[in-house]
């Protein structure tokens, strides 16, 4: 049977603790990004079949400088921009590593590392619910694990605006969804906890362009919080489901980032990405630039792509072509009957590559 040409939208997570990996991160001037991605360059001639690169924008996106040359950023689940310029935290390998001039060279540390966020002031990062540093990770401020917060949950974490202040949305309860997208606050650096408010939602939480604007990004749409999480408002449905979701550097705005893979016949597998802004909080976006390694991808894609599927004894049923990815971005079965019998349990992704669902596959 031949194959549907792929273009899996490969969506890299945090092994530990997180809804959506940190691929792309903001830091202190008005159009500097770092982004995780393919490899974009004409000249790739498939080698973005397995590499990532680390890349720094000074343009919004427009224009891409790559720093780092060999692809070993396929170890690197989140990354993280101080406020200070030039310095960029990465959780590589599960470890904490600094850079001091961009993400040229690393420092590495002792630190083990399930999500590096960085906070609004220079210096102030946290690797968890209960770790922050504000000597730039130097050494870390550690409080004893909340009560009112099960180890077991899966969670999202966003750093508020005041120091030492966290969020933590729980979309998996002890090894249950939680649906209700039951979210915490946290002060002076996790020494005191309490539930905030049921969202009803679960997605990415993240701070805004400005005081006191808080995000929630729930698959497709946009909801602002000025509130601390007790409420939401709808901002609007994004044109196309992000891989992330960041706050700029001015109030309401927003990037949206996107990246995958694509199966190109006569050039093979090929790398591309999109880079989209708002500046007003999320209700209307723009492409500011698309990147392709084969030239094929860059279009406008405004229509999402739903599929249907069910689990049914040990299996991913479909009357369409499927892919099933783990939480590493790593395509680990397809088909229309997709086995998970011999599979651990865990988060996984459907995509038929143009829409990616998350599954939770208990044994």
């Amino acid at each position: 049977m031949k194959r549907p040409a792929m273009v899996v939208l490969f969506v890299l997570l945090s092994f530990a603790f997180s809804f959506a990996n940190r691929v792309i991160a903001k830091d202190s001037t008005p159009g500097g990004l770092y982004i995780i991605g393919p490899d974009v360059s004409p000249d790739s001639t498939g080698y973005s079949s397995d590499s990532l690169f680390l890349y720094y924008s000074s343009d919004s996106g427009k224009t891409l400088e790559i720093r780092d040359t060999i692809g070993r950023y396929e170890h690197i689940y989140s990354i993280a921009a101080d406020d200070s310029f030039d310095v960029l935290y990465a959780d590589w390998d599960l470890f904490l590593k600094v850079s001091w001039d961009g993400g040229r060279n690393w420092t590495e540390t002792s630190y083990r590392c399930s999500e590096v966020l960085s906070g609004v002031y220079e210096g102030e990062i946290s690797i968890s619910c209960i770790d922050w540093s504000i000597d730039f990770g130097e050494s870390f401020i550690r409080t004893d694990f909340p009560e009112e917060i099960s180890p077991l949950s899966e969670y999202n974490r966003a750093i508020g605006w005041i120091r030492g202040e966290t969020y933590v949305l729980i979309y998996v309860d002890e090894a249950h969804i939680n649906e209700h997208g039951d979210i915490f606050k946290l002060i002076n650096y996790g020494d005191s906890c309490w539930q905030v408010s049921s969202l009803g939602h679960v997605g990415e939480i993240f701070n805004g362009g400005a005081p006191p604007e808080m995000y929630l990004y729930a698959y497709d749409t946009i909801y602002l919080s000025l509130d601390s999480y007790e409420s939401l408002e709808l901002m609007g449905i994004t044109p196309v489901v992000f891989n992330e979701v960041i706050g700029g550097k001015s109030p309401c705005e927003l990037y949206g980032y996107r990246y995958g893979y694509y199966i190109e016949p006569m050039e093979g597998r090929c790398g591309w990405m999109e880079i989209w802004h708002s500046s007003d909080c999320g209700r209307s976006w723009c492409v500011i630039a698309r990147h392709d390694s084969c030239g094929s991808m860059v279009r406008d894609e405004t229509e999402k792509e739903d599929f249907n599927y069910e689990v049914k004894g040990g299996y991913v049923k479909s009357s369409e072509y499927l892919y099933l990815l783990d939480l590493s971005g790593r395509v680990c079965g397809e088909g229309k009957d997709i086995g998970l019998i011999d599979k651990e349990s865990g988060i996984y992704f459907l995509s038929n590559g143009r829409v990616m669902k998350k599954i939770l596959w208990l044994k």
